[in-house]
């Protein structure tokens, strides 16, 4: 009886991972709605305790197809739910992953797609946190990086095109930026406030430049591609 249990379970394994496979070969080729099928059979072959991993990599697997569609709110659903398998390990041991750095970065790019800056910006600050805890490899931590910078300077883009009516409610918002080490936000965020002078007080536009060329800056800025997403 047991071993015909253990064998059973042997086999969901290996289906499961096979559907994550074929999902993960879907959402390469830009095909997410297919992949988020293949994802979510493997969550269901892949729910027992002894595969927390793969049901993890599954759900952010299936979060990254869903973000591929356009369902952002589904796939911040399901990369919430790999972060908490990850941090499951944490709470059993004390072990930190790279992953849960990896997945609280995904959080936080989402919520830049939603257009949520307080959610963002505390994801980006739990990032911080974890990939400081999980002590990643110096190309991890590289990759990481990169991604937060861009993070950043996305996060400007929505401080650039933001209405007056919003940004009367961002005032105290620089000082955060500032202790959070989020500069290009900071700088979007402070123009988009009128603050040129400060900017040039701090020498962020440089003396020489002129309002018109700093604010064809601020528009070549806001115009980047990242902006359509």
């Amino acid at each position: 009886e047991a071993a015909s249990i253990a064998q059973e379970r042997l086999s969901q394994q290996e289906a499961g991972r096979m559907f994550l496979a074929r999902g993960t070969q879907k959402l390469r080729a830009n095909r997410p709605y297919e992949a988020i099928v293949y994802f979510g059979r493997a969550q269901q072959s892949l729910a027992m305790r002894e595969s927390r991993w793969e049901i993890s990599e599954s759900l952010f697997m299936c979060g990254s197809a869903y973000e591929a569609g356009g369902l952002f709110w589904a796939a911040r659903a399901n990369v919430l739910g790999s972060l908490n398998q990850i941090l499951g390990d944490h709470r059993d041991s004390g072990f930190i992953a790279p992953q849960a750095a990896t997945c609280a970065q995904k959080l936080a790019w989402i919520e830049i797609e939603l257009g949520r800056v307080a959610c963002a910006i505390s994801w980006m600050e739990l990032a911080d946190l974890l990939a400081g805890a999980a002590k990643l490899t110096d190309k991890a931590l590289n990759t990481f990086t990169e991604g937060r910078w861009n993070q950043d300077a996305v996060l400007g883009i929505l401080f650039l095109r933001a209405k007056q009516e919003d940004l009367r409610y961002l005032q105290y918002l620089p000082d955060v930026l500032e202790r959070l080490g989020l500069d290009l936000s900071r700088m979007a965020l402070l123009y988009a406030l009128g603050y040129e002078d400060k900017l040039r007080s701090e020498g962020l536009i440089p003396e020489g430049e002129t309002s018109e060329q700093a604010r064809e800056l601020f528009i070549d800025w806001f115009k980047q591609p990242a902006a359509a997403e």
